[in-house]
């Protein structure tokens, strides 16, 4: 069964993973989720609980699954970025297109990635 305290320090442990790999603050995330800092501190700080309405909010402001904040790393996942939402409904439509669209799009991302290395590097 679980270990509601465990679960909790894990929870917070990724959520601040995650809050690095975004290059965002907990400040920052709080403001995004709408809830206060002085909250998002103490979550931080372990010094309370969210409840599931925050954490849905949290999740909301990083742009990620409920589930992500609760994987236990296995040794892979840490290395693994977590994907937006916004990337995986990027991905939900490439799995939809056909055969000959897929290579099209490869051939065009190809291109932007030349396009960016033409580019100077003050961009």
């Amino acid at each position: 069964m679980y270990n509601p305290d465990e679960e909790c320090r894990a929870m917070v442990a990724m959520l601040k993973r995650i809050c690095e790999q975004r290059g965002m603050s907990p400040r920052t995330v709080a403001i995004r989720a709408g809830i206060s800092t002085s909250t998002m501190s103490y979550i931080v700080k372990g010094k309370t609980n969210p409840q599931v309405y925050t954490v849905l909010q949290l999740c909301n402001a990083l742009g990620v699954q409920i589930g992500d904040l609760f994987e236990r790393g296995d040794g892979v996942s840490e290395a693994v970025e977590y994907v937006t939402s916004e990337e995986k409904e990027l991905v939900d439509c490439y799995r939809c297109l056909s055969d000959r669209k897929k290579e099209l799009l490869r051939i065009y991302v190809d291109m932007l990635r030349q396009y960016d290395e033409k580019l100077p590097a003050n961009k």
